[in-house]
C-alpha cells in the first residue's frame, strides 16, 4: 500500500547567504539536537 507523506516545508526565497521556508510545524521539521531560527516574513 502506498504511504502518503505530508509536506512540512515549502521554499519561498533564495538569497546568496540564505534561504526562507515557511513550515508548517517546526518541532516536526528540526532535527533532534538543531536549533534554527524562527520569524516572522
Amino acid at each position: 500500500m502506498e504511504e502518503l507523506i505530508k509536506m512540512n516545508a515549502e521554499v519561498i526565497s533564495v538569497f546568496p547567504n540564505k534561504i526562507r521556508i515557511v513550515v508548517d510545524n517546526l518541532e516536526e521539521f528540526k532535527l533532534e539536537d538543531e536549533a534554527l531560527k524562527s520569524g516572522r516574513i
